[in-house]
């Protein structure tokens, strides 16, 4: 059994996409050349537990997971409950629009069981 927290939301984040915007954002060039901070994460959001329960189903591992709150965990490091990123300065700047987390989740599993990444 794995417990994990259910009162935590956030956006997941698949490397390889990330990877592509920062390559995009970094061939744009001015006038003005960007700057600032710029957030990226796959669309949609989630919560822990959630994240957790379809990592197991897609990857077909039996496995129980239960949800739990944050509290319960008694955990020294607070984290928010609420992380989820906005990324509509990325997409405004590269035009990119981050596909669905479940999907990219889905890809990164796939290349995991089916050996695609040592």
């Amino acid at each position: 059994m794995v417990e994990v927290v259910s009162d935590q939301t956030g956006r997941p984040t698949y490397a390889p996409d990330l990877a592509q915007a920062l390559a995009r954002l970094s061939g744009l060039t001015g006038p003005p050349a960007p700057s600032g901070i710029y957030h990226f994460a796959n669309a949609g959001e989630t919560n822990w537990f959630e994240l957790t329960r379809t990592i197991a189903v897609l990857a077909g591992v039996r496995c129980q997971v239960t949800p739990t709150s944050t509290a319960a965990l008694g955990r020294a490091a607070h984290r928010p409950a609420y992380s989820v990123l906005s990324t509509s300065k990325i997409t405004s700047a590269t035009g990119i629009e981050p596909r669905p987390w479940i999907e990219a989740l889905g890809e990164c599993i796939e290349a995991l069981v089916g050996g695609g990444v040592s």
